[in-house]
């Protein structure tokens, strides 16, 4: 499928490794002339010669600190009109929020929501009076289900999430899109080296922890950085100009279904007199036994479907309610297991605590 971008241009930050290099990548197959940034030059240049091995695009690098005015300035004078825009920055640290100061607090909106929005104030006119721009935000899945210990991402990406709600309504007749894509667990360098942590303290061999979270995704394995760039490519394409506003969250169908934690309530789909009802009980150990199967049956038979939370309408295509709905939701972050659970009983949402996904691809790092 030819995306209608050949000769487009693009800026994409944090692109030196992970998903923000995922992006460039796809972009660069499609014949977009890009301009990548991260910090660390030498890791920079490297992916940008790989993107040029690989796809035969014009590739500019710089190595600069993107949050900053002047890495912004000089990111921008390098690109010159652009019509793509893949916001990307790493996450700040976890953390209970009676530790966090003001400073903390500033730090965390300004890399991964004032940034984000001050690429936009300075490149979305342009792409108007051209009719013609794509704007993707990396955000990441807890912006659908907050966790606790991300406060400050949470806060930040959320921000970003409300604010680029309104304003991409108001950019659309002119063919300029504005949308999220929020990763899941991403096979990278980051979430391996996480993983790598995990395993050592549960005293436990890597490949064995990696395959025990891998398989707790309802798609058995973790995802890539070329699929990821794929969904980007297609969100900035010609074909996808009806899309604005959305929020795509690529975790391999992890939300809403959780099968961890107290209090959660199973919804089934059954049939009283020839009707469709949904039974709301406690959750057994049983269930979480069944819930593939059941994840099956209710796509199959037209589950009914719940909002996530905050409001959210969930996706109009993908399938039913899945069998267990944790109250209170979850999300999509990786990192250390919880307090007193065996390694073997480590969940997704434990798996993504504290290195939740952007800019090295899945995990809160930049590029």
């Amino acid at each position: 499928m030819d995306l209608g971008l050949k000769g487009r241009k693009a800026i994409v930050c944090a692109a030196s490794k992970g998903l923000g290099k995922g992006c460039a990548m796809a972009l660069g197959r499609e014949g977009v002339d890009l301009v990548i940034n991260a910090r660390t030059k030498a890791t920079l240049d490297a992916a940008a010669e790989e993107i040029r091995a690989a796809t035969g695009a014009k590739v500019t690098a710089v190595a600069c600190d993107i949050t900053t005015p002047e890495g912004r300035a000089e990111v921008l004078a390098a690109a010159g009109p652009i019509d793509i825009l893949i916001n990307n920055a790493g996450g700040p640290p976890p953390g209970n929020f009676r530790d966090w100061s003001i400073e903390d607090w500033q730090k965390a909106l300004n890399a991964n929501m004032l940034t984000a929005i001050e690429l936009i104030r300075l490149t979305v006119d342009g792409m108007i009076e051209r009719k013609f721009g794509r704007i993707v935000n990396i955000t990441s899945g807890a912006v659908k289900a907050p966790i606790p210990v991300l406060g400050l991402s949470n806060g930040a990406r959320t921000g970003l999430t409300g604010f680029v709600a309104g304003v991409a309504r108001e950019t659309v007749r002119h063919n300029v899109t504005i949308n999220g894509l929020l990763p899941g667990p991403f096979d990278t360098d980051r979430l391996r080296g996480n993983m790598k942590l995990q395993a050592d303290k549960a005293g436990i061999p890597y490949e064995t922890y990696a395959q025990q979270q891998a398989e707790k995704n309802p798609a058995g394995r973790f995802g890539t950085a070329d699929e990821f760039g794929a969904a980007c490519a297609f969100l900035c394409s010609a074909h996808a100009g009806f899309i604005t506003g959305q929020n795509l969250l690529m975790d391999g169908g992890a939300f809403p279904a959780r099968s961890e934690g107290r209090g959660r309530i199973v919804m089934r789909l059954s049939r009283t007199a020839g009707k469709p009802r949904i039974d709301r009980r406690r959750a057994s150990a049983s269930d979480d036994a069944g819930g593939h199967r059941d994840r099956r049956e209710h796509q199959g038979r037209g589950a009914h479907r719940t909002a996530p939370q905050g409001g959210q309408v969930p996706a109009a295509a993908g399938g039913g309610v899945p069998a267990a709905v944790r109250r209170g939701g979850a999300a999509a972050d990786s990192g250390a297991d919880r307090a007193g659970q065996p390694a073997s009983a480590v969940q997704p949402r434990d798996l993504m605590a504290g290195v939740q996904s952007a800019g090295a691809g899945g995990v809160e790092q930049p590029g």
